[in-house]
């Protein structure tokens, strides 16, 4: 069983990179500092929460972001609070 654990893993670890590099590629080539979406379905969740866990919450991104897919009860985000407008950024939308 261990070694199915592993490879599961290990894939979600290599799908994770081709988000990142490609969320990496849009901030240089398209973002010019302007807000952004993070947007996910199903087993996409996984990645975003990672996504938003090690490359925008706590960063200057953060100010960037427009939506969060997660409620305030997820882990690591308990300072994220829900939006009270439709132009308030850093908040969750869930």
């Amino acid at each position: 069983m261990p070694e199915k654990f592993d490879a599961g893993t290990q894939a979600l670890d290599l799908a994770y990179q081709d988000i990142e590099s490609a969320f990496d590629y849009y901030l240089t080539h398209y973002n010019q500092a302007r807000p952004f979406i993070v947007v996910n379905h199903c087993q996409g969740t996984t990645h975003a929460l990672r996504l938003s866990e090690q490359r925008v919450c706590e960063t200057v991104l953060f100010h960037q972001l427009i939506w969060l897919p997660i409620d305030k009860f997820s882990r690591g985000f308990d300072q994220i609070t829900p939006c009270e407008d439709t132009t308030q950024l850093g908040c969750i939308v869930s």
